[in-house]
């Protein structure tokens, strides 16, 4: 059977009409129901598409904490071109009148929410069937993880925890602390097998994701496989190791390497001495009764990563996960650049580590700039994937007006600014977790065609048609995205079409006392903006580098039917060119952290945001040999605790035997509480 004949046996999808309408109806009769649908239903989960619109505006009003009511609704709709699609006003009234009633909302939820997971796995389905009639010549494993994938997508969404009475957590915790009073002296977690840092850590805690960082060549692989092995040898945990850089044959050399004391070189090279074989088949009989699994997937994806340790953890028990190394996987979305992949990417695996609670420890890779400074230690502000922003940048805050320099907006998290949703092309208000100093670094003066300037390191990225791309990778010409204008705390006291006209009197128009208002301009979209109010859209004579007015662009998108034309036109969003790009010398830096949208507005200027990986324990290894051949510390490493959301920070000492790969414990330590 092929799949054209395959699709036609496949009935109409399941969904329920009335339910859906039900639903959307319950919202604007009773507001506060949005508080629990919310959690339980997306947009994509309605059949229709303008249900699922609406939707989208009930979710929209609510993040604004707006009003949810046919009016509001109906202006939210006709700002994104929908109203009429969706069967005008008239038909959001008829929601609300054939709703039988709001006390079974959750219900009628549940009836979408059920329709919508069948219509997922029949798309799963109809998917693994099209692999497997396409690609017969295809690898069967790999069918099957593809496949694997496709149904755990489904079963993702569904993952979804309740809300817990205090007197069930407290339960679980009295339990927890009785264990540990019984068996106090022990570490807490999974050892890693090094005194001083179990000490410190009290072991590998379960459900954490532990990032393991440093420059190339220092021995990031080396300290992961030291954790495997000894959980594994010493205290028989279950340990998979899945690594993206070296294959599995490597891997197994490391560990052999190790665990003999042989010189990696002379194992490699079969050059072994007699007395060392012994050794070698001690070694070799040792590790094979380990309960140590190795996958060695390049370029594995979270989503493929998550469903193999869930098979693992499902026939032989997980203790212990270890990723080597984060860069090297690739992510399961669409994402605007690598800083959106590498955060996705870390979200999934914490997720991984809290669903099957064991802690999951990823190596990363940190960038040059650590070689950029004085002294090479790493610190947090390596491990983040973004730019800088000098310290006099102005940030508008979103609550209050105020425009407060970044600098001065350190500890004053949390707080709103505004950032710009990439699926609507609107700017919304956004909460900022962190603001933080990041050091001294060169900076740049990017000024815009309109007399826009920012101050910013070479690696901050700044939205172009063509997505994020790097300072660095900027060009005088190329265009920018500027927001078109900053929203107001407080409500507008004219209209937009008042306003242009009193800009352009002030600007180079006239108005005398007892006659009519005049304006005269040779361009003849500033004229039509004034005198006409259904113009009121325009904003530019650029979108995408074409010269189209926002109104010429809304009537293109709607007669050939796009959706993403149709938002780009009345996008809040102008396009302004660079004009130049000149060096500013060295300053201190800024950045912080906008979770979700992942930018905000600096300087009028739209600019990325710092994306931290979501680690509870962030470890950098640090070897002063690897910068000064002349050092008095040579195989001494520091591994430096920068992070523990739940206990003490410090370095530990660990002594680094280069020949063997290995890391073996030394007796000093330095804990700051």
């Amino acid at each position: 059977m092929t799949t054209p004949e395959l699709a036609e046996r496949v009935p109409l999808a399941p969904h329920n009409l009335e339910a859906e309408e039900a639903v959307l109806g319950a919202v604007l009769l009773d507001p506060e129901l949005i508080h629990t649908l919310a959690t339980m239903l997306r947009p994509e989960d309605f059949f229709l598409e303008k249900h699922r619109w609406i939707w989208e505006a009930y979710l929209a009003l609510h993040d604004r904490r707006e009003a949810i009511d046919p009016v509001t609704v109906a202006d939210e709709l006709e700002r994104q071109g929908r109203l009429q699609e969706v069967g005008g006003r008239g038909f959001l009234i008829g929601l609300a009148a054939r709703v039988p009633t709001t006390v079974h909302a959750l219900d009628y939820a549940r009836l979408v929410e059920r329709d919508a997971i069948r219509r997922r796995l029949l798309e799963a389905a109809t998917q693994i069937a099209r692999m497997a009639y396409e690609e017969p010549s295809g690898e069967v494993d790999e069918l099957l993880d593809r496949a694997e994938a496709a149904l755990f997508a489904v079963a993702q969404r569904r993952l979804i925890r309740d809300v817990q009475s205090i007197r069930d957590l407290l339960r679980a915790y009295y339990e927890h602390i009785e264990y540990l009073y019984e068996h106090r002296g022990e570490p807490l977690g999974i050892p890693t097998g090094f005194r001083d840092l179990d000490r410190l850590l009290g072991g590998l805690q379960r459900s954490d994701l532990v990032i393991v960082a440093a420059r190339p060549g220092v021995g990031k692989t080396s300290l992961l496989l030291s954790f495997a092995l000894n959980a594994a040898k010493r205290y028989r945990q279950r340990v998979a190791i899945f690594s993206l850089e070296m294959s599995a044959e490597q891997v197994v050399h490391r560990l052999v390497t190790q665990e003999t004391g042989i010189e990696g070189q002379r194992l490699r090279l079969g050059e072994l001495r007699e007395d060392e074989w012994p050794r070698f088949v001690h070694a070799v009989s040792t590790l094979s009764e380990l309960p140590i699994w190795i996958d060695d997937t390049p370029a594995i994806s979270a989503l493929q990563l998550r469903a193999k340790a869930r098979r693992l953890y499902a026939e032989h028990g997980l203790d212990l996960l270890i990723v080597d190394y984060l860069q090297l996987m690739t992510a399961d979305i669409r994402a605007e650049n690598r800083v959106q992949e590498i955060s996705y990417i870390s979200r999934a695996l914490k997720s991984l580590a809290r669903e099957l609670n064991i802690p999951v420890v990823a190596a990363s890779q940190l960038s040059r700039a650590v070689e950029q400074r004085h002294d090479k230690r790493p610190i947090l502000a390596d491990l983040r994937e973004s730019g800088c922003l000098a310290g006099d940048t102005l940030i508008p805050i979103a609550d209050t007006g105020e425009r407060v320099p970044i600098r001065e907006l350190v500890g004053r998290e949390p707080f709103t600014v505004w950032a710009l949703n990439m699926e609507t092309w609107r700017l919304e208000r956004a909460w900022v977790s962190r603001v933080f100093p990041t050091g001294r670094k060169p900076i740049y003066r990017l000024t815009t065609r309109l007399g826009r300037a920012i101050r910013a390191t070479a690696n901050h990225r700044f939205l172009t048609p063509a997505g994020w791309k790097r300072l660095d990778d900027l060009q005088p010409g190329m265009f920018i995205a500027l927001p078109r204008q900053i929203p107001a705390p407080y409500p507008q006291t004219m209209s937009d079409e008042e306003l242009a006209l009193l800009g352009h009197l002030i600007g180079d128009g006239c108005a005398l006392p007892r006659h009519a208002v005049q304006y005269t301009t040779r361009e003849k979209e500033l004229a039509s903006r004034v005198a006409d109010p259904d113009l009121s859209a325009y904003g530019g004579t650029t979108i995408f580098k074409q010269s189209m007015s926002r109104n010429r662009a809304l009537r293109l998108a709607r007669a050939v039917q796009s959706e993403k034309l149709a938002r780009l036109a009345q996008s809040d969003v102008y396009w302004d060119s660079v004009a130049s790009i000149e060096p500013e010398g060295i300053e201190d830096v800024f950045d912080m952290t906008v979770p979700g949208l992942h930018n905000f507005v600096a300087n009028d200027v739209i600019v990325h945001n710092s994306i931290e990986q979501d680690s509870d324990v962030v470890i950098f290894i640090y070897r002063d040999e690897i910068y000064n051949q002349d050092t008095d510390r040579k195989n001494i490493a520091e591994i430096i605790v920068a992070k523990h959301r739940n206990g003490p920070i410090g370095t530990v000492e660990l002594y680094f035997r280069p020949q063997q790969a290995q890391f073996v414990d030394l007796h000093k330590q330095e804990i700051r509480l």
